[in-house]
């Protein structure tokens, strides 16, 4: 929602978006305060509007990178110091514990890292570094991340299959960001953002949904999942993701016409489907009440790719 909000402003100049990405960042404020109760510079999951000392590589650099990024282009005084403070605790948080976290309420340790999904949290403590200033921050994050180069894991983790679509779009939400760090140089970041768009359009039916599979890289096909190729509570999401990263794709160049396909997307992902689970008339009976399940981050996502296609005048 922030991220979109702050592009809504730069299209509209809308004080109004400016007040709604405010709140975002705010409400990100408040959640470094009820994880402060646990542990100082935690950023746990909030469940039930609680504390919580879980944390996942997708709940990381998003939504710190866009919180990073209000503060640096948008924050008032007071609130650029409340973001220089919760980034130093948060930096300090993974240095502290050796990168030792509370991974989906198993505690692991995350370097040497082994998993490309592992940038996720580098990255979180490279935007402490952007923040603060503190190369404390930028070199530890810039260690694990060359970690993961020399290991061959990027762009992706497996030699097999492509990553889901999902991650093919955090990868070059990430890549784009490493790209204008001291790792420029490291990889192809931007380079990967084509390769990753080209992958995820395979995943997309005619009407402009995703179905579950896997995508081969020797074969250079995509195989849909046999027993649950709809994808129930991932469809609706992974849609407006690969919409977001033929986005990224077409800010760089790669295909002029992604947004054509990403416009596909979003008139397709109507009200309708901003649901858990996406009924295709086939849901399991066990996942029923899912399908009556609000989550908002779908349409936080949907306006998102709306405002980010608006500043690039696609649409």
């Amino acid at each position: 929602m922030l991220r979109g909000q702050m592009a809504r402003y730069r299209v509209t100049q809308d004080e109004r978006a400016l007040t709604l990405a405010r709140k975002c960042f705010q409400d990100l404020n408040h959640i470094f305060d009820l994880s402060r109760t646990i542990e100082p510079g935690l950023l746990g999951k909030p469940h039930g509007g609680r504390a919580s000392p879980t944390t996942s590589f997708d709940q990381a650099a998003i939504p710190v990178l866009p919180y990073a990024q209000f503060a640096l282009t948008y924050a008032k005084p007071e609130e650029k110091e409340q973001a220089r403070r919760n980034l130093h605790d948060h930096g300090d948080y993974f240095i502290r514990r050796n990168w030792m976290v509370n991974h989906h309420g198993k505690l692991a340790r995350i370097v040497p890292a082994g998993h490309t999904s592992a940038m996720k949290y580098f990255a979180s403590v490279h935007a402490a570094y952007d923040v603060t200033g503190e190369e404390r921050y930028r070199d530890e994050a810039v260690k694990c991340v060359r970690q993961l180069i020399d290991k061959g894991m990027i762009p992706w983790p497996s030699k097999v299959n492509a990553p889901d679509v999902g991650n093919l779009h955090y990868y070059s939400y990430l890549g784009e960001y490493w790209s204008k760090t001291t790792l420029a140089k490291g990889a192809d970041w931007i380079g990967d953002i084509g390769l990753n768009w080209k992958i995820a359009q395979t995943a997309l039916t005619d009407e402009g949904l995703v179905v579950d599979g896997r995508y081969d890289i020797k074969t250079g096909q995509f195989i849909p999942d046999a027993k649950n190729p709809t994808g129930y509570q991932g469809r609706t999401g992974g849609s407006i993701l690969v919409a977001l990263l033929g986005l990224l794709a077409r800010s760089h160049g790669f295909d002029d016409n992604a947004n054509q396909i990403a416009r596909k997307i979003l008139l397709r992902v109507d009200p309708s489907c901003f649901r858990q689970c996406f009924d295709d008339g086939h849901l399991p009976e066990n996942e029923k009440d899912f399908a009556n399940l609000f989550p908002a981050e779908l349409p936080a996502m949907w306006l998102c790719a709306y405002w980010l296609g608006r500043e690039q005048k696609a649409w």
